[in-house]
C-alpha cells in the first residue's frame, strides 16, 4: 500500500504531503509522466509506421522483380522471333532464286516451242541435225513444260505462305516491342518507387531510434527523479503507529476558490483524512457517482495531465490560479486535452466503473504542492451527503 500510495505521490501528490520546496520536482515528474505517454504513442505509431513501410517496400521489391521476369521473358520472345524472321528471310530468298530459275527455264522452253512452231517443215531440211531429232527436242519440250509450271506454281505458294508467316512473325514482332517498352516503363517506375520507400523507410526507422532513445532518456530522467522523491518521502514520513487525520484548512487557504463545486453527485464512501490500511490518512475524497455520470470541472483551470497511471485508472489534473491544483483520479472517460482551458461546470469526462466492480471518483485538491481539506468548498450547504 505504501508503494502504491508513494507511486501517486509521484504523479500528482496522493501520498504523504512533500514539503512545498520539493513542489517543482513533483510538478516535473507530473509533465514527465505526461511526456513519457506521449513519447511511447509515438513510439508506437513510429513502429506500426515502420512496420508498414517495410511491407510496402517488400510488396514493390516483388513487384519489381515480377516486372523484370516479365520483361526478359519478352525480351527472350523478340530474340526468338528476330532469328525466325531471319531464317524466313534466308528461306524465301532461295525461293525466288528457285522460281528466278524455273521462270528462265519456263521461258526459254517456250522460247524454243515457239520457234519450232514457226519454221516451215521445209527448213527442217536445212539443219544440221535431221528432222527426226527436231520433232525429239521439240515433243520432249512440250511434253516437260507442264512439271515445270508445276513446280513454278509451287514455289509461288510456298513464297506466299512465307511472306504470311513473315508478316505474322512481324506483327508479333511490333506487339513485343510495344510490350517491352510498357514493361521497360513500369520497371523504371517500380524502381523508382523502391528507392523512394526505401528512402522513406530507413527515415521512419531512423526516426524510431531516435524517438526509442528519447524514451529511454525521460524515462531515466523520471526514474531518478521518483528515487530522489521517494528519499525524501522516506525520510520525511512518520511511522505508521496510527492513523492522524491532517490538519483542516487554515483561514483563508481557501479564499481564492470561491465558487467550487463539486464534480459529480454520488455517495462520500471515504472523507477526507480517513484512516486507510498501513497507517496512512486519505487526502481527499472518494466519491460513488451512478456509472457513466458526467465528470465536470470543479473550477476554471487549465488541464495539466489526462490519462492513465498505473492501477489508477485515469487521472486528470487540472492547475487553477494562485497555485492550487484538483486531481480527479479513476475516471471511466477523459474528454479533455493537456493545455485545455475549461471553466468550472464544464463537462471533462465520465465516472467509470472500478476494480471493485463499482464506479468511483476520487477528489484531491492541493496548494504549492500540499493537499489540503476540500470540506469547507464541498459541503456546507450539501452537508448531508457526508457518510
Amino acid at each position: 500500500m505504501r508503494a502504491r500510495a508513494a507511486a501517486f505521490v509521484l504523479l500528482a501528490g496522493f501520498a504523504a504531503a512533500p514539503s512545498a520546496a520539493q513542489s517543482p520536482q513533483v510538478q516535473r515528474l507530473i509533465e514527465l509522466e505526461r511526456l513519457i505517454e506521449q513519447e511511447r504513442a509515438r513510439e508506437r505509431g513510429l513502429a506500426r509506421e515502420t512496420d508498414a513501410q517495410r511491407a510496402a517496400v517488400a510488396e514493390l521489391r516483388l513487384r519489381a522483380r515480377e516486372a523484370a521476369d516479365a520483361a526478359a521473358e519478352a525480351d527472350a520472345q523478340a530474340i526468338a522471333i528476330e532469328a525466325r524472321l531471319e531464317a524466313l528471310d534466308g528461306e524465301a530468298a532461295e525461293r525466288q532464286a528457285a522460281l528466278a530459275a524455273r521462270k528462265d527455264e519456263i521461258a526459254g522452253l517456250a522460247g524454243a516451242l515457239l520457234a519450232l512452231a514457226r519454221r516451215p517443215p521445209e527448213a527442217l531440211v536445212l539443219e544440221p541435225r535431221s528432222p527426226v531429232d527436231a520433232a525429239r527436242a521439240g515433243t520432249l519440250a512440250a511434253a516437260a513444260m507442264p512439271a515445270i509450271e508445276a513446280r513454278a506454281a509451287a514455289l509461288r505458294a510456298d513464297l506466299s505462305a512465307l511472306d504470311d508467316t513473315r508478316a505474322a512473325a512481324a506483327r508479333e514482332r511490333a506487339r513485343l516491342a510495344v510490350a517491352i517498352a510498357a514493361l521497360a516503363e513500369e520497371s523504371a517506375k517500380l524502381d523508382a518507387a523502391v528507392a523512394a520507400r526505401t528512402r522513406a523507410f530507413a527515415q521512419t526507422a531512423e526516426a524510431a531510434q531516435e524517438q526509442t532513445s528519447r524514451l529511454a532518456r525521460l524515462a531515466r530522467e523520471a526514474q531518478d527523479l521518483r528515487e530522489f522523491l521517494g528519499q525524501i518521502e522516506d525520510r520525511a514520513a512518520p511511522a505508521p503507529v496510527r492513523a492522524v487525520r491532517p490538519p483542516p484548512a487554515r483561514p483563508g487557504e481557501t479564499a481564492g476558490l470561491a465558487g467550487y463545486r463539486w464534480p459529480a453527485r454520488g455517495r462520500i464512501v471515504e472523507n477526507w483524512g480517513a484512516a486507510q490500511p498501513g497507517g496512512q490518512v486519505a487526502r481527499g475524497l472518494t466519491l460513488e457517482p451512478r456509472d457513466a455520470a458526467a465528470v465536470m470541472a470543479p473550477f476554471d483551470g487549465v488541464v495539466a495531465f489526462a490519462g492513465p497511471f498505473r492501477g489508477y485508472g485515469l487521472i486528470l489534473i487540472l492547475e487553477h490560479s494562485g497555485g492550487y491544483h484538483s486531481i480527479l483520479a479513476q475516471m471511466g472517460r477523459i474528454d479533455a486535452v493537456v493545455g485545455q482551458a475549461v471553466t468550472a461546470g464544464e463537462p471533462v469526462g465520465r465516472a467509470g466503473a472500478s476494480e471493485r466492480g463499482t464506479p468511483v471518483l476520487y477528489i484531491e485538491l492541493r496548494r504549492n504542492g500540499l493537499p489540503i481539506d476540500p470540506s469547507p468548498l464541498l459541503f456546507g450547504a450539501e452537508a448531508g451527503l457526508r457518510r
